[in-house]
This record gives structure tokens, sequence and C-alpha cells, in this order.
């Protein structure tokens, strides 16, 4: 026996690299038989005869390829081995390209003569992983890749355990798969054009949820597919398209590093933007799918939490004598930081400080979430209940009126906490082309509480309150001369219509006021969650004397302020 080692010039090199010139130096000069340390002979090497050959190994497409790691038989100072060495004199260890591909293209640039054994011979596995075993196998190549890093051995795994075929239905679709990113790529770039010269040009701020305008409204067909199906395909598309572009960029070996370089910069620019639901607009596919893989199975409990069975209509009975009716008030982007009664400097709650004595004003709370979908689900489910499912089953009357449009995925979501309420009323609807303002809910609140049903009545109302855009949540001409800012205004208008709903109210009946949220005041709409404003939220509840009611779970109280 006779070991061959690496010099110490050779001393930082891959083992398996440094093997790859070696083997050939050996060979050239000795001649015989070489085998990578993980071929398995099962037979005598007699039936492969004493010219040279070289074991051959599947590929992708399935043609076959030279794979001297599986076997390589070469006469003394063949022309074969001299080949190689100089081309690692010329290039040095390639550590970017295989032995295989080195051989490979020798044999095809000098025209070289050599026995390429079939697979089944010293390469049985294919690449998907299967053993093609015969009476013609000598040994199999185990594949051991002992010279990869780890996560280059777990994708051979994924690809000889199913992974091979998506592999291949990728590369068989790049043109399709090209179009399809040049298009997203334009779609993307058309919509942040139209949002700059809608901005620069007309002064509108365009919504996230504008781009469905295109393609179906509230009454229609695809509008309603939309509705129940676009956050499954847009987590299948985000999906897709980024296991086409690992596959498509992987297909180019001299522009990796700049197309991986690309990728990196241009999802950091899309993770930038998605940092606020409300600032993601023409990118907000890409964070509903995030939002979906991270999301899906809770919102289905919130909507099973909320929905009238027939169990659940089973089990209703009789409210008590005596039962009192219920007012539940969800605000939006309600603040502690900007509220008069909490010692702001601008008077943005005239009318409840004049109402002090007859309320309980607590706070701040610090929400349960920044997300309406997500507050609403722990303010309102408990015991896998909704509050609406809880008040129907104890024998009240329900009912739901909202300023908020519901012709988003997440607007459903949370609309559906409030599903088992026997009306249920969406302005949006009720007024289709106008613009919504709170003070509008006015005239349903005094219907639905002055029903002529004679069951208490728990009553939900979910005003728009600041939330987002604060300038479009008051009239222009409401409070111009006040010296208040926009935000304000909207607080002030919440002010208004919260003490027109107590001033609705029948004896025994208890109000329930909480914002879902709070909101950054120094940037209305974004979503700072460092911002303690975001998280702080005021409560309120009429009379004062009154308990909440346990259908409700209030988030932990920072401190008491009043």
């Amino acid at each position: 026996l006779r070991e061959h080692s690496a010099s110490s010039a050779d001393a930082g090199l891959v083992p398996a690299f440094w093997s790859d010139r070696e083997r050939f130096r050996v060979l050239f000069a000795e001649g015989g038989v070489y085998f990578d340390t993980d071929v398995e002979l099962i037979a005598s090497l007699d039936s492969l005869g004493d010219g040279e050959w070289c074991a051959g190994e599947w590929m992708p497409d399935g043609s076959v390829r030279v794979n001297p790691g599986g076997g390589l038989a070469l006469a003394p100072h063949s022309p074969i081995a001299r080949a190689m060495l100089e081309y690692y004199d010329r290039h040095g260890l390639d550590e970017g390209r295989t032995v295989g591909e080195i051989l490979a293209e020798i044999l095809r640039e000098r025209g070289f003569e050599l026995e390429v054994l079939p697979p089944e011979v010293l390469s049985p596995i294919d690449c998907r992983g299967r053993l093609h075993r015969t009476a013609a196998t000598v040994g199999v190549h185990h594949y051991a890749m002992s010279w990869t890093p780890w996560w280059r051995r777990a994708l051979r795994w994924v690809s000889w355990h199913g992974g091979r075929s998506v592999i291949d239905l990728l590369l068989k679709s790049r043109p399709l798969v090209k179009s399809a990113l040049v298009l997203a790529v334009a779609w993307c770039a058309l919509v942040e054009i139209a949002e700059i010269v809608a901005g620069r040009l007309f002064g509108l701020e365009l919504d996230g949820d504008w781009y469905l305008l295109a393609v179906g409204s509230s009454s229609s067909a695809m509008g309603e597919f939309l509705e129940l199906y676009a956050l499954p395909l847009a987590l299948a598309l985000g999906a897709f398209l980024g296991i086409v572009a690992a596959a498509w960029f992987s297909a180019f070996k001299a522009p990796r590093r700049l197309a991986l370089a690309a990728l990196v910069v241009f999802f950091a620019y899309v993770g930038w933007n998605c940092r606020s639901a409300t600032a993601v607009k023409g990118w907000k596919p890409l964070y509903v799918a995030y939002d979906t893989f991270r999301g899906a199975s809770r919102y289905s409990a919130i909507v099973r939490a909320g929905e009238w069975t027939a169990e659940r209509e089973a089990a209703v009975r009789s409210a008590p004598a005596g039962t009192g009716n219920v007012v539940i008030v969800i605000g939006e982007s309600m603040t502690t930081d900007r509220l008069s009664f909490f010692g702001y400097s601008k008077h943005t709650t005239p009318k409840l400080e004049a109402m002090a004595d007859r309320l309980a004003i607590s706070g701040p709370y610090r929400a349960w979430s920044p997300y309406t979908v997500n507050s609403l689900a722990a303010l309102l489910i408990r015991d896998g209940e909704s509050a609406a499912v809880r008040y129907r089953k104890a024998g009240y009357r329900t009912a739901f009126v909202t300023a908020h449009n519901r012709w988003t995925r997440y607007c459903s979501v949370e609309f559906s906490i409030f599903a088992a309420c026997e009306k249920r009323i969406y302005l949006t609807e009720e007024k289709p082309g106008e613009h919504i303002y709170d003070d509008m809910l006015l005239p349903y609140v005094r219907e639905l509480i002055a029903g002529d049903d004679p069951r208490p009545f728990a009553l939900f109302v979910h005003i728009m309150g600041s939330h987002f855009k604060p300038e479009a949540r008051v009239r222009p001409d409401y409070l111009p001369d006040s010296g208040l800012d926009d935000f304000d205004r909207s607080l002030r208008l919440t002010d208004d219509v919260l003490a027109e709903i107590l001033a609705l109210l029948p004896p025994n009946t208890v109000l329930v006021y909480m914002p879902d949220h709070g909101e950054s005041t120094d940037r209305p709409g974004w979503r700072d969650f460092s911002s303690p404003a975001l998280w702080s939220v005021p409560l309120i509840v009429y009379p004062a004397d009154a308990k909440v009611p346990d259908t409700i779970n209030l988030p932990p109280l920072k401190e008491v302020s009043r």
C-alpha cells in the first residue's frame, strides 16, 4: 500500500477537491482503477475488461454523463490523465465545478475515446434516489457528498424524496417563468408609478386594497371568489414564485451572486414596505401571503367562534326577567395620548368630560394587538364562542352595525365575529357610492335600539374613529376653525357620536366603549410597533357603577388615570 497525502501548499483545500486532481496524477504515473470511498463493490471487476473506462451517471434530463468518482480506469501515461492535469495546472482547483463536469468537457473538446459504462453498472442510483440494480451491477455509488455543506446534503435528500419532480417541472417551464417574473416586476412598477402620479398630480393617496377594483366589486362573482380565496391563492402564488425564482437564477452560474444579491435587495425592499399593513399598497399580495401563513389557523378559529350553527340554535334559552341591555361600541385607532380627559392640552373629548359623573373612564390599557382582527378576537371571543353567539344563546336580540367597508379579507374575518347577530348593517352597502362618516350610523343605532321586540338587546356598533386616514374620517366643514388637526377632529367626531349614542340608551342599559388599538400619532396609518400610542387605549363604561360584561376580555391595565 502507498499513501498519497496533500502537501503543505494544499493544506487549506477541501480534501475532495484535492483528490479530484491527485487521482489523475497517480493514474498518469501508475495506471489502475480509482473509486470514491462511498462506492460499495458487490461483484468482481473482471467483467469490465482491461481497457480504459469511466462510470456513467444519470442526469436529470435522462442523459448519461461521466462520473469519475463512481469508478475510473486509465492506463499509465494516459493522454486523458495528462489533459486533466494540464487543466488543473492552468486553472487550479476549481471548487465551483465538479470533476465530472471538467472531465466531460475535456473529452468533448479533445475528442478522446473513453468507454462510459451504463449507470446501472457502478452508479445505479438515479437523481430521485431510486436504486436500479441489475445483473450487470458491479458496485453502488452512494453519493455521500461528505465534502458539501449540510444544506446541500439536505437539498439532495429533498430531491431524492420527490423534490426532483418539482425541479424538473420548473426547468421545463423556464420561458413561462421568465414571462411571469417580468409581468410581476412590471405590475409592481406600474403600481408604484400609479401611486406617484396619483399623489403628485391629483393629491390622492391610494389605499392598499384599490387594486381589487380592477377585478371585481362586492356584488360580483369574481369579488366573492377573491373574498373567499384571495389569501390561499396569494400564499400559493408567493410560494410558487419563490421556488421559481430560486430555480431560475440557479441556472445561471456566472451571475449567480449578482442574481442572489438582487433577490436580497428586492425582498428587503418588500419587507420594508410590509412593515405596516397600511403601507404595503402595491406589495400587499406579498404581505397577505405572509400573513396567511402566519395566521390562517387562527383566522379559521375566529370564523368558527362567530358562526351561528344548528347546535347553537338548539341551545338558545329565554333571557331571565329583568335582564338589561348591552351596547358594545368598538372604536378604531383611539389613543389615550390625544384625549383631553387624559390630560391632552386640546379639547378632543368635551362632551364625554361633561358627562364624567355618569361614566367610568379608565386606562390606558395595553391593546391586545395593533391589528383589528386580532384585537377583536381577543376582546370578544371566549371559550371558542364570540360575544354575539353568547348573547344570542342567552335570549338576547342581537344586531351589528358598522361604518367599515367589509370588502377586504381582514374585515371579513373580523366581521365573522358578529356573524351570529340576527341583524347586520354595513353602511357601505346601505349607502353605496357615498363617503361614510361615523355619525351616519346614528339613525340605524336609533332604529335598532327602539325595536318592538320585547327581548333585551345586545347591540354591537363598530365606528371608524381615527383609523388609517384621519382626514378621511371627518367632513371638510367639520370644525374647520377649531385649531385641531385632522387626527384631533376625528377624535372630536368620536366624542360626538358616543355622546349621541349615550343619549339614545333606554334605562337598564350598559354601554362599553373600547378601541381595538391606538395609533402612531406622529404618523397616523403607519404601524410603528415601538410607539406607545399604538398600544394605549381607554375604556369607557356607562353607567359609572356598571360592571363590564363577562363577554368582554379586557386587555391588561397599564395604569389608572381616572
